[in-house]
């Protein structure tokens, strides 16, 4: 590729003046670029411009000899030091825009880009890069308005609705991406980028046999292309068509690619199909490239116990349980702080319900204890308040640990007055107020 892109600036250099007011002959340098004699051409460089500083050409053609033996930052200073010599000239600066954008530097390379389209607005070259800095900004719509004068001049040309496609995808337009890609395929049978974009879409529109069929389709055609058999492999194990699925990450396999993901979904496969011992020997592979997935060390375990070696079984199974045990704490407190920040804008309801999944996992008394303030305080709902305030001493109780007789006393206080305010009867309110979680540790 950047063989045959080198191939194409030389021929301009060849055939066109960089510099309207340079007329001296560079063609002994475009030639030793063009034969790929690097090293000569930036020394030839290099004595020019020990003489002539200024020289806008030469900096630029030392960058292009540059781009091919010495890191990047190299030939685009070479790249810089001609536009800034020759600002007017729109080589020179898509060369820096360029450069630019391959930085990641965007901010610096819009500027640019836009004023190369604004000189020339059906330039592909400049249109491309442009509308690629928009897409990675999310700014879809302006990178579509740059395609639409391109697709209006060559309503055919598949690399634009390639591109419509792509910006349609992005804006969720899942259908009219499909319509682009669709015709763009017609257009180029070979355009397995369109295919690959399609076996994305169908399955979203409902359309997974659609997918499938057009990934067969092409596979045929290129039984080695490990993304296309990747991606039909994922359908199949999304739609729980393990054997399928097998059958395509084994070929996965066997091509050289033993990537986590390959080894572990085979290794499932072949559990899923009776065959704990093949499955078994991929799992485990599987797991020596990420020991942290637990999903991968619960099949090893299915697979030890499958096979009547349950010492084994019962070793992975308490792995999987290490794994977790963070992540479920981790969860418990999330769901915790969830709950507060609901609390916070009065949705109380839902606050509850973030409370009720922390303790289910994390088992602290203290979110018993919010509970029943939230009903009581906040809902008014003595009943359920009651109950929780119930649990909490229960569940204090079977903890243990210390509390003051007077923290107690105020919260059996307060179930009594909210028993009595039920039945009907008069009572005290109890002097601690309701709000009984003021200094409790969470």
């Amino acid at each position: 590729m950047k063989r045959t892109v080198l191939l194409l600036v030389i021929s301009v250099l060849l055939h066109l003046k960089t510099d309207a007011q340079d007329d001296r002959d560079y063609s002994g340098i475009d030639k030793m670029i063009l034969y790929g004699d690097y090293k000569a051409a930036i020394d030839s460089c290099r004595m020019i411009l020990d003489s002539d500083i200024t020289n806008a050409a030469i900096w630029y053609r030392m960058g292009i000899a540059s781009q091919n033996i010495l890191p990047d930052t190299g030939s685009f200073n070479c790249f810089v030091k001609a536009m800034k010599l020759k600002p007017e000239n729109n080589l020179y600066k898509f060369s820096v825009a360029k450069g630019y954008y391959n930085k990641g530097r965007n901010n610096r390379a819009k500027p640019l880009l836009r004023e190369l389209c604004e000189s020339d607005s059906l330039n592909w070259d400049y249109a491309y890069y442009l509308s690629s800095v928009y897409m990675d900004e999310g700014m879809v719509e302006k990178a579509l308005e740059i395609y639409k004068p391109f697709y209006n001049q060559n309503p055919e040309n598949y690399v634009i609705l390639d591109k419509i496609g792509f910006a349609n995808l992005r804006k969720g337009n899942f259908e009219t991406a499909v319509t682009y890609y669709e015709r763009s395929l017609k257009i180029n049978p070979e355009n397995t980028d369109a295919v690959r974009n399609l076996s994305f879409l169908y399955p979203y529109l409902q359309k997974t046999d659609s997918a499938l069929t057009l990934l067969s389709k092409y596979i045929d055609r290129d039984s080695e292309d490990i993304d296309l058999i990747a991606r039909r492999a994922t359908i199949y194990y999304s739609k729980n068509y393990f054997k399928r699925a097998l059958n395509d990450y084994l070929k996965i396999l066997t091509l050289g690619d033993s990537s986590f993901l390959y080894l572990k979904r085979a290794g499932i496969g072949y559990v899923n199909n009776l065959q704990p011992k093949q499955g078994l020997n991929l799992l485990l592979k599987a797991t020596l490239i990420d020991t942290a997935d637990y999903e991968t060390v619960d099949y090893i375990a299915q697979c030890y116990f499958r096979l009547d070696q349950l010492d084994k079984s019962i070793i992975y199974y308490q792995k999987v349980v290490d794994i977790l045990n963070p992540i479920a704490k981790q969860l418990g407190i999330t769901h915790l702080n969830l709950g507060q920040k609901k609390q916070t804008l009065k949705n109380h309801e839902m606050a509850i319900e973030s409370y009720v999944r922390s303790y289910e996992l994390t088992h602290n008394p203290s979110l018993l204890m919010l509970i029943a303030n939230v009903y009581d305080e906040s809902l008014q709902d003595a009943q359920r308040a009651i109950v929780y305030y119930r649990q909490y001493l229960s569940a204090i109780k079977e903890q243990g640990g210390t509390f003051t007789s007077g923290y107690l006393n105020s919260i059996k206080s307060r179930i009594e007055y909210l028993e009595k305010k039920q039945s009907g009867k008069p009572a005290p309110i109890p002097k601690s107020g309701t709000n009984l979680t003021e200094g409790m540790m969470i």
